[in-house]
C-alpha cells in the first residue's frame, strides 16, 4: 500500500503488506525529501515512535533528492491499527492529516492430518528393566493419557511430558519411559486431546508383555587347586574351586564319607561376572602327616549336589 501525502515534506509512504499474523514483521518504507532529519509514528494513547538520522535506517539518493526511512516492527497484539505519521526537518514538525492503517490477525497452526500410532520398545519387556513407550500424534494434541484394565490413568500434557514436535510432518512424538513390573500381558488404552476438553478415545491399544528375568550363566569348567602343595603340618592352607556363577553349594567329601559343606549364604567367594565364575576360598590347617583325597560336589541349595569328577588332593609334611 503506498500514500501520497499533501505537504511537500513527506513524499509518499509504503507499507509491505497491511495484514499480517501475530509475530509477523511489519514494514514501513517512507520516502521523505533527503532534508528530513527525524520522523515519527503517531500512536493511539498519544504513544509515538520517533526515528532520528542518529539511529534510524536510512537512505539517500541525492540525484532524486530524496531520502528512504526503513522501519521494521513486529506484530504483536490482534486488532485493527491506524497509526498517524508525521516529520520534521530539525526541531519543527510537521503534521499530516493522512494516517498509516493496517491489521494484525491471530496466528493460526497448520495442522497437518497425522495418523496416530503407538510404539513399545524392547517388546517383551524383562522384569525390572526399562523400556519405552513412543506415541506419535498431530501437532495440536496436547494432552495424552494412558488407561490401564484396571482403570488407571496416566496422563501426560506438554507442561512437563517429555516430547518433540517436527513442523515440517506435522508430527508431535511423545516419549514415555516406563519400567518393567509384574511378569504378564498388558493392553493399556490411549487417549489423545487437549488440555481443558474430553479427552477422546484413539482406538489404539499400547499392549507390551513382561517376562520374567533369566540370568545368563556362561559355560564354565569347573576346578580345584590347592596351594601350597604340599604343605607343612600345622602351617594353613587354602582349597580354591572355581565354578559357574548359578553354584551356589558346593561340598568336600573325605574317603570316610564325613563331608565339609559352603553356601553362599556364609562362605567366603566371589563373583566375576564378566567371565561367569564364583571363586570359593576355603582355608584349612594342615594336619596329620599322609596323602589326602576329598572328592568335591556342586549343585544348588535345596537340591541334590552332584560329583564334579574333581578330587581335592594334597599332602601334609613333617616340619
Amino acid at each position: 500500500v503506498t500514500i501520497t501525502f499533501d505537504q511537500p515534506a513527506l513524499t509518499s509512504y509504503t507499507i509491505a503488506d497491511d495484514t499480517v499474523t501475530v509475530g509477523d514483521q511489519l514494514v514501513f518504507t517512507v520516502v521523505t525529501p533527503i532534508n528530513v532529519t527525524k520522523i515519527q509514528l503517531l500512536l493511539p494513547n498519544a504513544l509515538t515512535l520517533t526515528y532520528t538520522t542518529a539511529y534510524a535506517v536510512y537512505a539517500d539518493n541525492a540525484l532524486a533528492g530524496t531520502r528512504t526511512w526503513t522501519v521494521t516492527r513486529t506484530a504483536g497484539i490482534v486488532g485493527d491499527f491506524t497509526w498517524g505519521l508525521r516529520t520534521a526537518v530539525g526541531a519543527v514538525w510537521t503534521p499530516s492529516a493522512l494516517t498509516v492503517d493496517f491489521s494484525v490477525e491471530p496466528k493460526i497452526p497448520v495442522v497437518i492430518p497425522v495418523e496416530t500410532s503407538v510404539q513399545v520398545n524392547p517388546n517383551p519387556v524383562t522384569k525390572g528393566e526399562v523400556f519405552t513407550i513412543t506415541v506419535k500424534t498431530a501437532l495440536n494434541v496436547d494432552k495424552i493419557q494412558l488407561v490401564t484394565s484396571g482403570g488407571s490413568t496416566l496422563t501426560y500434557k506438554i507442561a512437563y511430558a517429555n516430547y518433540s514436535d517436527n513442523e515440517a510432518t506435522g508430527e508431535r512424538t511423545w516419549t514415555i519411559l516406563r519400567t518393567g513390573g509384574d511378569i504378564g500381558d498388558y493392553s493399556w488404552t490411549l487417549k489423545t486431546g487437549k488440555v481443558g476438553e474430553n479427552l477422546t478415545d484413539s482406538g489404539l491399544t499400547v499392549s507390551f508383555t513382561v517376562e520374567p528375568k533369566v540370568p545368563v550363566i556362561i559355560p564354565v569348567q569347573t576346578s580345584v587347586q590347592v596351594n601350597p602343595n604340599p604343605v607343612i603340618k600345622g602351617a594353613q592352607f587354602t582349597i580354591t574351586v572355581k565354578t559357574a556363577l548359578n553354584v551356589d553349594k558346593i561340598q568336600l567329601v573325605t574317603p570316610a564319607g564325613s563331608t565339609m559343606t559352603y553356601k553362599i549364604a556364609y562362605a567366603n567367594y566371589s563373583d566375576n561376572t564378566a567371565t561367569g565364575e564364583r571363586t570359593w576360598t576355603i582355608p584349612r590347617t594342615a594336619g596329620v602327616i599322609g596323602d589326602y583325597s576329598w572328592t568335591l560336589k556342586t549343585g544348588k541349595v535345596g537340591e541334590n549336589l552332584t560329583d564334579s569328577g574333581l578330587t581335592v588332593e594334597w599332602q601334609v609334611i613333617p616340619a
